[in-house]
């Protein structure tokens, strides 16, 4: 990997860690990984070429925000749902906000290894 990707990637990172640093486990959610990336890599590998070409990856990441918008909505059932749980709400919150985020940050991530053809 070259420095011109390994660096990108220190940075988005670096800066993410440090935006969450009072609280980074609020952020962390299995569940909301699970539900963007597992279908993310799916839509991936409906791309074209060798596994890591360069559509797979673009299909890839554009899944990851595609899929972090549809658990968001998942989420905001989930809150509807649950509005007589004050319990309930924080969860639920959480996979609408966090899957967005992920999504994102997923994109942010595959797009240092993406070239302009």
């Amino acid at each position: 990997m070259s420095l011109t990707r390994i660096v990108p990637i220190t940075l988005i990172l670096a800066s993410l860690v440090f935006a969450m640093a009072d609280d980074l486990w609020t952020f962390i959610d299995t569940r909301s990984w699970i539900m963007v990336l597992v279908p993310a890599i799916a839509y991936g590998f409906s791309g074209s070429g060798n596994w890591n070409s360069q559509d797979r990856l673009r299909r890839f990441s554009h899944g990851a925000v595609f899929f972090g918008w549809l658990g968001s909505l998942i989420g905001a059932v989930l809150i509807s749902n649950g509005l007589d749980d004050l319990n309930a709400l924080g969860p639920a919150t959480s996979i609408a906000l966090l899957t967005i985020l992920y999504g994102y940050i997923v994109q942010a991530i595959i797009g240092a290894f993406l070239t302009d053809d």
